[in-house]
């Protein structure tokens, strides 16, 4: 029996040692591949950071221009009302100039009219004269009213 014991012993330490090596290869293995895993993930985590703050960067800038450009579209927007509003005014004492034109003329044709009644009566000439300058006759109206003054 101690010979069985002590062969069985043998046998168990020759497979004891077997699986200890097997798990020390298995150790050695997992720590070299832990090294390369951590290696990559150090190498990813610094190209993560790099992209991140070359993004952060990219965004600030774009979020600057944008704002730069929305105040210049503001300030554009702002001149176009100021210039529609000096528009508006101008064309507003434009229509009231006019409508005093109007008004002026409307009061010199009855004056004219009425020097030309006045004055046809007395002197033929001068309605004559009066009506080219008034541009109120045609010629064949002016020598229809030259015939009759003859």
């Amino acid at each position: 029996m101690a010979l069985q014991v002590q062969e069985l012993g043998g046998q168990d330490a020759i497979w004891v040692q077997n699986r200890l090596r097997e798990v020390e290869a298995l150790d050695l293995r997992a720590s070299r591949e832990n090294r390369d895993l951590s290696t990559i993930h150090h190498q990813q985590l610094e190209e993560y950071n790099s992209l991140q703050g070359a993004t952060t960067d990219l965004i600030i800038e774009e979020m600057k221009s944008m704002s730069e450009a929305v105040k210049g579209i503001e300030g554009l927007g702002a001149k176009l009302e100021y210039e529609l509003s000096a528009l508006t005014s101008k064309v507003e004492d434009v229509e009231d100039g006019v409508a005093e034109l109007e008004r002026q003329v409307v009061e010199i044709e009855a004056r004219a009219k009425e020097l030309e009644e006045d004055k046809a009566d007395d002197d033929p000439w001068f309605s004559w004269l009066f009506s080219i300058f008034a541009g109120q006759e045609s010629l064949a109206a002016l020598q229809v009213t030259r015939s009759q003054h003859r």
